[in-house]
């Protein structure tokens, strides 16, 4: 019996349901944190995913990433969050802030199924989650722009994982052109 690789396709499926149950699970851990909202639960999703595969050599989720203008976040975001919604699994409460924003939180009403992550994976979340938790949406945004793997990418533009590896933009184009070319050989293999 042979193995196959997953097609694209399947990459992706797979990849938009880990997205979802690591929705309700990060919404489960932030349900009492005032300024954890859409902006920031993309923020904690691209940090953990980004420098996981820097420390790790794998994402936790392994989602794409594209730019937006507060800063990284799913591509699918939307449609995986409204399936949580239809499901029954998850509401979006608005709230007005003061700054004149609507802040758009994620509340888990059941339970993620987190058989698909390892201990290794959760506990890596579970610091990401913690080392933002001071931040405000505009703070972890601003976090993220700083981040090269945000700027070398145009608006909506799929960000490569492996634009994890470059750490500042003072590097050599060089350095630019081989993380972009690897994102293209992994993403073909």
């Amino acid at each position: 019996m042979s193995i196959s690789n997953p097609t694209p396709r399947e990459r992706e499926a797979q990849a938009d349901n880990r997205l979802a149950e690591m929705i309700l699970f990060i919404a489960q851990k932030c349900n009492g944190d005032p300024k954890f909202g859409a902006t920031k639960l993309n923020k904690i999703l691209f940090f953990a995913d980004f420098f996981s595969f820097v420390k790790r050599g794998k994402p936790i989720v392994g989602c794409d990433f594209m730019r937006l203008g507060k800063g990284p976040a799913p591509r699918h975001m939307k449609p995986v969050r409204d399936s949580l919604v239809s499901a029954g699994r998850a509401v979006v409460q608005e709230r007005q802030l003061v700054s004149g924003h609507t802040q758009h939180k994620v509340l888990a009403l059941k339970e993620p199924d987190l058989s698909e992550f390892s201990g290794e994976d959760i506990n890596f979340m579970l610091e990401i989650i913690c080392a933002l938790k001071p931040f405000s949406a505009e703070e972890v945004s601003e976090l993220s722009h700083s981040h090269p793997a945000w700027e070398i990418a145009e608006d909506k533009e799929s960000i490569p994982l492996e634009a994890a590896f470059i750490m500042s933009m003072d590097h050599e184009e060089s350095d630019i052109a081989t993380a972009l070319g690897l994102h293209k050989k992994l993403k073909h293999a």
